[in-house]
């Protein structure tokens, strides 16, 4: 794993690697989330409200409401 990390690391790739294998619940480098804020979507790139008057369509997380 900490192989995998640093190369991940250097490839701007960790941050996925980290919410896919769901170690963000427990990183000891940074960033950690609860589960119930990765359930809501706290890993996800927040969306800016005046979106939603381009694609009414759209929904945003309920992390980031």
């Amino acid at each position: 794993y900490l192989e995998r990390s640093r190369e991940l690391m250097g490839e701007g790739h960790w941050w996925y690697d980290l919410v896919r294998t769901r170690r963000i619940l427990k990183n000891p480098y940074g960033y950690t989330a609860s589960l119930s804020q990765f359930l809501a979507g706290c890993w996800t790139w927040p969306i800016d409200k005046a979106a939603l008057k381009n694609n009414p369509y759209m929904t945003l997380n309920n992390y980031w409401l």
